[in-house]
């Protein structure tokens, strides 16, 4: 784990290992967008990031924009630069789940949430997800 890689890297591979495990159907792609969205990662203190200078605090990767999130997710699914998905992919973001807060996540998308923290949760790079501060 004392490699070093960007923040997009890491969360692009990220969602890829977690979407390799659920589906890629538009469904899990929106989950995994309100949990990019909503929540803190809390990092392994083991985990460098190229681009995020920690000093002596916590290792805590903050939550993305939705825009940033679609970014991610069309890299993880091999559509990075597919400006037409993206754009698609975060209109049916704003329309069917634009939750800011994991409290407001309706009951349609809970499931599917909890399985996508529970899959980065697994990473040994992931100590927990958080609200963020």
């Amino acid at each position: 784990m004392g490699a070093t890689m960007k923040s997009q890297e890491l969360l692009t591979n990220l969602v890829s290992q977690s979407l390799q495990m659920v589906g890629s159907d538009e469904h899990w792609l929106l989950a995994t967008m309100i949990v990019l969205h909503t929540q803190d990662l809390l990092l392994d203190e083991s985990v460098f990031l190229d681009d995020v200078n920690w000093g002596d605090s916590e290792h805590r990767l903050n939550a993305i924009t939705r825009r940033h999130a679609t970014v991610v997710i069309a890299d993880a699914i091999g559509k990075n630069g597919d400006v037409a998905f993206m754009d698609t992919l975060h209109a049916r973001y704003l329309t069917k789940s634009p939750f800011e807060l994991m409290e407001s996540v309706s009951d349609e998308f809970k499931p599917a949430v909890e399985r996508i923290r529970s899959e980065f949760e697994s990473d040994v790079r992931v100590k927990q997800l958080a609200e963020p501060e």
